[in-house]
């Protein structure tokens, strides 16, 4: 049979054992709360970056669409110069013609 000294040492060490499972989960519970507050973190920086991206996308977009204009633009300036050479010529041929 057990003797109160027995079931008393039993007691302690089982308590004991408590107290250690119970400070380790306290830590693993504040573990976890700096864990959740860095994964915040991170998706908060992470949806900085996915900002910033497609800012820079627009402005991308953009500076395609103003080059894509001034493609345009001297394209149009170059056919004109063509068309006012020719003219020139052709008056110049006129004049040399009359001459």
């Amino acid at each position: 049979m057990r003797t109160v000294e027995t079931i008393s040492r039993e007691y302690d060490v089982l308590f004991n054992d408590f107290t250690k499972v119970s400070d380790e989960l306290k830590k693993a519970y504040a573990d976890m709360d700096v864990l959740r507050r860095k994964a915040s973190d991170a998706e908060k920086k992470h949806n900085k970056l996915i900002d910033e991206y497609n800012e820079v996308v627009e402005r991308l977009n953009r500076s395609t669409d103003k080059l894509a204009n001034a493609r345009f633009e001297i394209r149009a300036e170059k056919r004109v110069n063509e068309v006012l050479l020719e003219v020139l010529r052709l008056g110049r041929r006129e004049q040399e013609a009359e001459e």
